[in-house]
């Protein structure tokens, strides 16, 4: 089918897109000034109001990708230049359709070291059930989570730049989604992964109360750790004794060269509890009333860590550190809990068994903590287990349920990561991806065509199970619970 130009007026300027097939596209909208030159390691700057006709219609740059499985990657095209200019967002709009329309923000995940919004297309989110999506880039790595702050002022919001870039880019939603026909004050943040804790960390940034309205976070983790100090591992690589002497090799570097000192020194980044940008964990954000108003729809799939593992389990050193790190995430305390649960459980396992039982468990205690918590303390929570039938060896693996919650279904062009497409799975995709725009919309999941789902609560723990034939599953996770810290 044939494009047509469309243009649209906001207030940050006037943007020209792409109408086909259902949809308008504006794509490679710049939210903040580029992070480029002496605005390197800094918070987002706004940008001030376009005079010209804005070009929106090709995909903006997108952050250095150092992060994606192989697996995972291949069903992309991913369009948009790699590099450090990166601050970029998509809007997709409903060619027809009512007026305040949801608006679904989608935080794309990738640990934080890789990824991008361009790789994710909504058109079947959007043309079917009439909202707004919009998908963002945002600095990852060494760009977004070296923390810096002990180097002064310009820099207290370095640990957590990819997050104050999604809060930037959440401020210009806010301001100009309406001339698209969308509803600013129903905004649904949602993620995957690394976009999971994104939506769980955003809960606890004071910066971002109010932008959104709702959140659903799929196999997240919770931001719990203080922010990591590698300057000092820095300056041991430069040969150089002072912090401002680091800086000046920092900044002086190309960004394809900062990239790669990234991956030969080996360095973990990603959200932490800054104290600016991210001031306290989901569910203590919600119990104080700063995200109480936030309802809030998670889970986990089955079989999460059958993709993961593998990436870290190849160091034993690295591997044990990660391992001590995650156990301290799933009991919210200093590891030991998890780390003596783990080892009686499976005390003749290797590593890889052991990091692929793991990674499940830290998703897990996760989406089962805040669930449980927005419920008694907020605005409610409801917590799937995804657990749809597959003959893929990796099993119900992490991010095997994206293609359902988006509906990648088109005819001749059905994606699927690790099940087929059969005609159970499209039916099933389309519910599910109802059942998540039916939260978007009213903050209920129920209405869509699965079983009436109840809050996550201490009651009885009621959970949906996503399979074949859908069902409601009273505490799955029995004995778990405590070692999750949710009771």
């Amino acid at each position: 089918m044939s494009e047509s130009q469309i243009a649209v007026q906001a207030p940050a300027g006037r943007y020209q897109g792409v109408a086909q097939s259902g949809i308008s596209k504006f794509l490679g909208i710049r939210y903040a000034a580029a992070p480029i030159g002496e605005r390197r390691f800094k918070a987002p700057a706004p940008l001030p109001p376009r005079a010209k006709t804005i070009d929106a219609t090709e995909f903006g740059g997108r952050s250095f990708d150092i992060g994606q499985p192989e697996q995972f990657t291949a069903m992309f095209d991913i369009q948009g230049a790699e590099g450090e200019d990166c601050l970029f967002l998509n809007i997709y709009v409903p060619t027809n359709g009512t007026p305040n329309k949801p608006v679904m923000f989608w935080i794309h995940g990738g640990a934080f070291i890789g990824g991008s919004g361009n790789q994710y297309d909504p058109t079947n989110l959007v043309r079917k059930n009439d909202v707004i999506v919009v998908t963002v880039n945002y600095r990852l790595g060494i760009f977004g989570f070296l923390n810096l702050q002990r180097l002064g002022e310009g820099f207290e919001a370095s640990a957590n730049l990819g997050i104050a870039d999604q809060i930037a880019a959440l401020k210009w939603v806010n301001e100009n989604i309406s001339a698209f026909g969308g509803d600013d004050r129903n905004i649904t943040i949602f993620g995957e992964s690394a976009g999971a804790a994104s939506v769980f960390a955003l809960m606890g940034a004071p910066a971002a109360k109010g932008l959104f309205q709702k959140a659903a976070a799929f196999s997240g983790g919770e931001t719990l750790a203080p922010a990591m100090d590698y300057v000092d591992i820095l300056k041991a690589h430069f040969s150089v004794e002072t912090d401002a002497a680091c800086l000046e090799k920092l900044m002086a570097m190309p960004a394809l060269e900062l990239s790669q000192l990234h991956q030969d020194l080996r360095l973990y980044f990603g959200s932490s509890l800054d104290g600016i940008v991210i001031t306290r964990p989901a569910c203590e954000a919600i119990k104080d009333g700063g995200a109480a108003h936030v309802p809030i729809l998670t889970g986990a799939t089955k079989d999460e860590g059958t993709l993961l593992a593998p990436f870290y389990s190849e160091h034993e050193q690295e591997a044990n550190m990660t391992l001590m790190g995650l156990s301290a995430s799933i009991g919210r305390n200093d590891g030991s809990t998890y780390w003596e649960h783990l080892h009686k459980l499976m005390p003749e396992a290797s590593m890889l068994q052991k990091m692929t039982h793991v990674w499940f468990d830290l998703f897990r205690a996760s989406a089962l903590r805040v669930a449980s918590t927005a419920t008694q303390h907020g605005a409610g929570g409801w917590v799937y287990n995804f657990e749809v039938e597959t003959d893929d060896p990796m099993g119900v693996t992490h991010a095997a349920d994206i293609p359902f919650f988006f509906d990648w279904t088109e005819d001749g062009k059905t994606i699927f990561f690790v099940h087929e497409a059969s005609n159970a799975n499209l039916r099933l995709a389309e519910q599910w991806s109802q059942t998540v725009v039916a939260f978007a919309r009213r903050g209920d999941p129920n209405g869509a065509g699965l079983p009436e789902w109840p809050h996550y609560g201490p009651d009885d723990y009621k959970c949906l199970r996503i399979a074949h034939q859908p069902e409601i599953v009273a505490n799955p996770d029995g004995a778990m619970l405590k070692t999750y810290s949710v009771v």
